[in-house]
């Protein structure tokens, strides 16, 4: 199977495993923020309710911003 065809699109299968809805998939199950400020505003809250550091990145595939926790 080709994973730059999506047979969602193609046939309606939900199980799709194309390169474009693996990465959808995967930002379905974190937190998304439509901008900078309001991720940067969570950050501060998370840090300070679960005593550990985050970081925050601008995410290519959903235009969005998620958090990512930092080891160490």
């Amino acid at each position: 199977m080709n994973k730059d065809i999506c047979w969602k699109e193609v046939s309606g299968d939900t199980s799709c495993k194309c390169n474009k809805c693996s990465v959808n998939r995967e930002c379905k199950e974190k937190a998304r923020y439509s901008s900078e400020i309001k991720a940067r505003q969570e950050r501060g809250w998370k840090e300070e309710e679960y005593g550990g550091k985050f970081s925050l990145y601008h995410c290519s595939s959903c235009e969005g911003w998620h958090l990512s926790s930092v080891k160490g």
